[in-house]
C-alpha cells in the first residue's frame, strides 16, 4: 500500500545530507542573544487591508483540543512487534524526541523499539542503516527527512519482506516510496502559508517581504512557495525577495550572509526562514552589524528558540507535535496492522498553531531536551481509539 500520503499536517531536515542540514531547523535549535525586530508589538494585530490573512492567522493561535482522530482501529491489535527507528544524526534532537514519543506509544501496545542512529544523516550512513534494519527483520521501520531515491535498493527488499514503512518530512514527489508518510515537503508548505497570513497581519499594508532558501535544494524551495504564493494571494501589490544561501555557510557564516542581503536590499518588512537554523547567527550579525531586523517568522519551533519567540525577537513561529508524533505513527501502524484502512487519518493531523508574543500564547521554555505538550490528554484518546 505505499502512496498513501499523511499530508494534513505538516514538520521538518535535506540529497539526505542537504536534507538534513535544511530541515534541521526542524530537527536542531538556535542559541544566542540578538537584536530585537522593529514591528514586535504586544497587542493582536488588526492587519490593516489584510482582514483575510488576520483573520486566518488569528484561528491559528487557539491551542489544539483534540487529535483529530475519531475512528477507532476497532479490531484486536497485535501486541510484540518490533519497530525499527532509523535516525536523522546526531545533534537532530526533534527527531529524538518523535522517537520518545514513539516509545511511549509502543509500550502502550506491547511494541519494542529499536533505534539505528547514523552518525549523520548522509545517503550512504542512511543506506547502511535501512540495511542493518532489514537485518534485524523488524515488523515496521521508521525514516525521517531522508531523499528516499537513494533508498531505491532497501525500500524494494523491504516491500518485498511485506516490511511497511513509515516516513516523516520526505519530498511532496517521494511520499509514495513508503506505506505511509507524514507531512512531506507540501505539508510543510501549509505551515509556511500561515506563517505568510501572521507576517501579512503585522504588516497591515502592502509592502517588501524576503524568504531565505537554499541553493538549488527543491524541498526548502517547495517550503518557501507556501509562503510566498500566500503572500501573492493575499497581497497582489507586495514586493517579495529571496536570498538563496550555499549549503557551505550552514552554520558558518549564514547568519551573516542573511544580514548582508538585509543591508543591500534595504525597505525588507518581513522575513520567513524557510531553510536554516540561523537562530543566534542571524540575531548577533545583526546585533554586530548594528541593523534592525525586520519581523521574522519561522516553522519547527525548536525549544530553544521559544525564548526569543517570548520577548519577540522572533516574531512568530509555528510549532510541531514533537511529544505527539510518535503517537500518530503507532495508530497508522495500528491499522496496517489490523487491515483497517489508513486513510480515514490521511488529512487528520492538526492544523497549524502559530505561537507568538503578540497572540500572548507562548509557553515557557521547557528544560533540557523536552518540548511542551501540544495536545492536552493526547495519550488518552490515542489509548481510547486502540482499546487501551
Amino acid at each position: 500500500m505505499r502512496g498513501l500520503s499523511h499530508s494534513g499536517h505538516w514538520r521538518g531536515t535535506v540529497s539526505a545530507s542537504a536534507f538534513a542540514a535544511a530541515a534541521a531547523f526542524v530537527l536542531a535549535g538556535c542559541s544566542s542573544n540578538g537584536s530585537t525586530p522593529k514591528s514586535a508589538g504586544d497587542s493582536t494585530p488588526s492587519g490593516g487591508q489584510f482582514a483575510e490573512a488576520s483573520s486566518l492567522a488569528s484561528g491559528f493561535k487557539e491551542p489544539y483540543t483534540s487529535i483529530g482522530i475519531s475512528t477507532p482501529v476497532g479490531k484486536p491489535i497485535p501486541s510484540g512487534k518490533t519497530l525499527v527507528w532509523i535516525g536523522a544524526g546526531k545533534g537532530a534532537t526533534g527527531t529524538v524526541l518523535e522517537e520518545k514519543g514513539l516509545e511511549k506509544a509502543a509500550a502502550v501496545l506491547g511494541w519494542s523499539v529499536k533505534d539505528i542512529e547514523p552518525a549523520a544523516p548522509t545517503p550512504q550512513l542512511i543506506q547502511q542503516a535501512l540495511s542493518q534494519a532489514i537485518q534485524l527483520h523488524p515488523d515496521a521501520v521508521f525514516l525521517n527527512a531522508v531523499d528516499t531515491a537513494s533508498l531505491a535498493a532497501q525500500l524494494k527488499q523491504l516491500a518485498d519482506m511485506k516490511i511497511p514503512v513509515v516516513g516523516s518530512n520526505l519530498l511532496a514527489s517521494q511520499a509514495s516510496t513508503v506505506d505511509v508518510s507524514f507531512c512531506d515537503s507540501s505539508c510543510l508548505a501549509t505551515y509556511a502559508a500561515a506563517m505568510a497570513d501572521k507576517a501579512l497581519a503585522d504588516l497591515g499594508s502592502p509592502g517588501t517581504l524576503a524568504t531565505v532558501t537554499l541553493e538549488g535544494y527543491k524541498p526548502i524551495l517547495d517550503i518557501a512557495a507556501g509562503f510566498t504564493n500566500e503572500v501573492k494571494k493575499q497581497c497582489s501589490s507586495c514586493e517579495l525577495k529571496n536570498v538563496a544561501l550555499p549549503l557551505t555557510s550552514l552554520g558558518t557564516s549564514d547568519g551573516q550572509d542573511v544580514v548582508n542581503f538585509l543591508r543591500a536590499n534595504e525597505g525588507i518588512k518581513a522575513l520567513f526562514i524557510a531553510a536554516v537554523p540561523l537562530g543566534g547567527r542571524m540575531y548577533a550579525a545583526a546585533k554586530s552589524s548594528g541593523i534592525d531586523l525586520p519581523n521574522n517568522y519561522t516553522e519547527a519551533t525548536d525549544a530553544t528558540a521559544i525564548s526569543y519567540l517570548q520577548d519577540g525577537t522572533q516574531t512568530a513561529s509555528a510549532p510541531f507535535l514533537l511529544n505527539e508524533l510518535g503517537w500518530y505513527y503507532c495508530d497508522a501502524l495500528a491499522r496496517l496492522f489490523t487491515g483497517t484502512p489508513v486513510d480515514q487519518i490521511s488529512t487528520k493531523l492538526p492544523r497549524p498553531l502559530i505561537w507568538a508574543k503578540d497572540f500572548n500564547n507562548v509557553p515557557p521554555p521547557p528544560t533540557g531536551n523536552t518540548f511542551p505538550v501540544l495536545i492536552s490528554g493526547y495519550e488518552d484518546q490515542f489509548k481510547q481509539l486502540w482499546g487501551k
